[in-house]
């Protein structure tokens, strides 16, 4: 139906919504905002800035494929859940290749995980217009996509500055007792 801002705040939707927003969206940028350190970590700490380069390239293809895939499945996929369905779909993604990253051995792993969350990145943001328009109506739709979209900022600030940079940091504080130099291998 058409609600307003009250309205759909006090939804189980709209907060289901916003924290898929704030996992898919919190753990791509992450990712993204981690790339170099994953790369020189699981490079024996070999800084190769071409590396980083084209791992960066590479979710950002991934973002462009996802938005395009949703819009080419939505053209042929007539059921009204869809969008949610596929909310779960970019959830699971970006999730599995999360869990990809945290297993990988070797830095050339990273091209495949990236793909991953950058798809699932770009299917976050082909999905909430459309998801939220179905769920709430046109009426008040940009004030309730507006709150929406500080869904990326709560999980950039949760995820990649606080959970994976003090991981990293403790991590190489245990390797080096200075901090001076960078942290290498697997758990970093």
């Amino acid at each position: 139906g058409d609600m307003d801002m009250r309205q759909a705040l006090c939804t189980m939707q709209f907060w289901l919504i916003f924290t898929s927003a704030t996992i898919i969206a919190g753990s791509g940028l992450a990712v993204i905002n981690n790339i170099s350190q994953m790369q020189e970590a699981l490079n024996k700490g070999k800084k190769d800035d071409s590396v980083t380069s084209v791992l960066v390239t590479v979710v950002a293809v991934g973002s462009c494929c996802g938005r395009l895939g949703i819009g080419g499945i939505a053209s042929v996929w007539e059921k009204r859940e869809k969008w949610s369905v596929l909310l779960c779909v970019a959830t699971a993604l970006m999730t599995g290749s999360c869990l990809w990253i945290s297993w990988i051995r070797d830095a050339r792993q990273l091209y495949g995980a990236c793909l991953g969350v950058g798809t699932a990145f770009g299917m976050l943001w082909a999905l909430m217009v459309p998801l939220l328009l179905d769920l709430f109506g046109p009426r008040k739709i940009a004030s309730i996509y507006a709150v929406v979209n500080f869904a990326p900022m709560i999980g950039s600030i949760a995820m990649a500055t606080g959970m994976v940079g003090l991981w990293y940091d403790h991590q190489r504080t245990m390797e080096n007792k200075d901090g001076d130099y960078p942290c290498e291998g697997v758990r970093c």
